[in-house]
């Protein structure tokens, strides 16, 4: 399984009643990642896919991808003129089951 290793920035967290939040840049414009790849807009054209990740915005702590390794919700994922914005909904550390 090929992994992308990449650098998250501007992340802040915060706590509403009891709800704990991730925010910041999963993803930079213009900043090599561990690919070589650059992330970069031709012609005005969005740069990130994200159709897929709107209709499920999980997050996992691994990537076996199962359920009982979800860590929380994307509540905001979007492009804009400096990355990938996420903001995360972070589930309780006791629902969370990772069997590593």
């Amino acid at each position: 399984m090929n992994k992308k290793v990449f650098t998250i920035t501007d992340l802040k967290q915060e706590q509403v009643d009891d709800k704990f939040y991730l925010s910041g840049y999963a993803n930079n414009k213009g900043i090599q990642d561990s690919d070589g790849d650059i992330p970069t807009s031709y012609n005005g054209e969005p740069v990130y896919e994200l159709s897929r990740m709107t209709k499920n915005p999980v997050c996992f702590v691994d990537h076996k991808n199962s359920a009982s390794n979800i860590a929380g919700n994307f509540v905001e994922l979007k492009e804009n003129d400096k990355g990938l914005f996420f903001k995360l909904l972070l589930r309780a550390l006791d629902q969370i089951f990772n069997d590593m």
